[in-house]
């Protein structure tokens, strides 16, 4: 995973299913309906990544990363070169 230093990001996380997500506060978690709480998201995916032996990469001011959101994630397996629609 890479993650730019300027990345930041608010949401919800969810302590009773551990699931997280953006895009504002809602009621219940909509997984398992359980009471949420606001998070910090870099916090928690930096957690979850670690939690999963995820690789960890940081970088600073890299424009391209910031453009595509200032996170991303590299493929563990190869991708076909032509893929199927």
């Amino acid at each position: 995973m890479v993650i730019d230093a300027r990345f930041r990001a608010t949401g919800w996380r969810c302590p009773k299913c551990c699931s997280v997500g953006s895009g504002g506060l809602p009621t219940a978690c909509p997984y398992c309906q359980g009471e949420i709480c606001a998070a910090d998201l870099r916090e928690e995916i930096i957690a979850k990544a670690k939690a999963q032996s995820v690789e960890l990469f940081f970088t600073e001011n890299f424009s391209s990363l910031m453009k595509a959101g200032g996170i991303g994630a590299l493929l563990k397996y190869k991708t076909s070169k032509r893929m199927k629609r």
